[in-house]
């Protein structure tokens, strides 16, 4: 065909990231942005019924932030999943049923910020029940997304320069953090059982610097979730119990009964040592032992 054909296309490549290191969710951007929120999570209810969430921009170029509510939903495997994307009919659908949507009930403003480097910004968060909210747990999730430069697409020169027949693409990366709205309404949280830990060694889905891992079950019982941290003990004798191995900020959502999750060790036991698992709050009682379990190392 003699057809000049020049076609321009802007793909966004929407990069969504979960991370929750002490108390900040984090995550870098390419081109010198890098996006931090505080706290890692906001519980609300009873008498406490506004919060402020902090969005802080320690990059080295500004970026423009939306802000949002996404109803999310936790699959037994840990995975958290936009509601949306949920196929119907499917297990996670089952699990997705379960969910209490928070959204309904929660304000927040503002809706939309600009910062530049080093600048940040208060989201203030208030919820406003319903009369005769039931008992129970409700949530949301509040996102913050970057938003595309305005120079994302190409200029008309780049557009020229491209050949006859060519497409010309130009990847952009957009992050996107989210942290948990928790509604309370007459519930506290869940409580945990630690359930067949298993030592194993190292496999693909491990980090690399990480020789094995304890693989457990969480199961969580009550009306309310639950939120800690799990830690891998040894012990020799009646020695000092050495840490070798720690996983922060593992939730369990009121949608599902029992999580799967990994402990990443930075050792293997040594002969004769004795393994415990403990899982420590985080929660309303942040740093109270809620479930203990021994591993067999053999």
């Amino acid at each position: 065909m003699d057809t000049l054909l020049r076609r321009t296309f802007q793909t966004l490549l929407p990069l969504l990231l979960w991370l929750a290191a002490a108390g900040v969710a984090h995550a870098q951007q390419p081109d010198g942005a890098d996006l931090n929120i505080s706290p890692k999570r906001l519980v609300l209810g009873g008498a406490n019924r506004s919060g402020v969430v902090y969005v802080f921009n320690r990059g080295t170029a500004g970026a423009s932030y939306a802000i949002e509510l996404v109803d999310r939903v936790m699959l037994e495997d840990g995975q958290i999943v936009p509601l949306a994307e949920v196929t119907t009919g499917t297990d996670a659908a089952n699990t997705a049923s379960r969910l209490q949507s928070a959204r309904a009930m929660i304000t927040f403003s503002p809706r939309r910020v600009t910062l530049g480097p080093g600048e940040s910004q208060t989201i203030r968060v208030r919820v406003l029940p319903p009369q005769g909210l039931g008992k129970g747990e409700y949530r949301t999730h509040l996102t913050v997304a970057t938003l595309p430069p305005e120079d994302a697409g190409l200029t008309a020169e780049q557009a020229a320069a491209t050949s006859e027949n060519e497409l010309s693409t130009r990847v952009v990366a957009l992050l996107a953090l989210s942290i948990p709205l928790i509604v309370r309404q007459d519930v506290l949280p869940g409580t945990i059982t630690i359930n067949r830990p298993a030592l194993r060694p190292r496999n693909e889905g491990d980090a690399k610097d990480s020789p094995g891992a304890v693989d457990v079950q969480l199961a969580r019982a009550g009306e309310g979730s639950s939120y800690g941290n799990l830690e891998v003990l040894a012990q020799k004798g009646n020695g000092k119990p050495e840490p070798i191995g720690a996983i922060k900020g593992i939730a369990v959502y009121p949608e599902i009964a029992v999580r799967a999750t990994s402990i990443p060790l930075v050792r293997m036991p040594a002969a004769g040592e004795q393994i415990t698992v403990r899982y420590t709050d985080d929660d309303a009682t942040p740093g109270k032992v809620l479930a203990t379990a021994n591993v067999d190392a053999r």
